[in-house]
């Protein structure tokens, strides 16, 4: 359950999306647990099925963990979304707001990505790109020192 939670922090975060389409989908690697003890892993897919009239998404989650599956939707309001132009900026000046310039090999392709740590309450580093759903990696470490990590494996833009 906590996995879910901060699965929709990130979406509801400042790193959501890039250029929202209804189809657009990703698939991440999971893993879970505290630095060296013993880990969860799995994967993450997430795919925008619809978009209603106010501009809102539905989006379909699907996560396998340690062989359990588990399916639901969700609905992220469009106005908490980043596109493509908004994450063009965020890598643009990158480096003036302390990120760091990098890229990041998906699918046989380099894309470029501005890597963003925040450390306010939790400690959370982003890789921020322009693909579906916004980053191609995220690392959330809560306050008992359990480390989440996503990593972008496969994406598929939509319409």
């Amino acid at each position: 359950m906590k996995l879910i939670a901060i699965v929709a922090l990130l979406l509801n975060s400042s790193f959501a999306l890039a250029n929202p389409s209804v189809g657009d989908y990703a698939k991440f690697n999971i893993t879970k647990g505290v630095i060296a003890g013993p880990q969860v892993t799995g994967t993450l897919e997430l795919r925008i099925t619809a978009k209603d009239t106010d501009g809102d998404y539905m989006v379909a989650r699907t996560q396998v963990i340690n062989g359990s599956e588990s399916k639901d939707k969700f609905i992220v309001q469009g106005a908490e979304l980043k596109n493509d132009q908004e994450i063009d900026r965020i890598i643009t000046n990158c480096t003036a707001n302390n990120g760091t310039l990098g890229t990041r090999s998906i699918q046989g392709v380099a894309i470029p990505t501005c890597s963003i740590l925040n450390s306010s309450h939790y400690s959370i580093n982003v890789e921020v790109a322009k693909v579906p759903f916004g980053f191609t990696i995220s690392e959330f470490r809560d306050q008992n020192s359990v480390v989440t990590s996503l990593t972008l494996i496969s994406y598929k833009t939509g319409q």
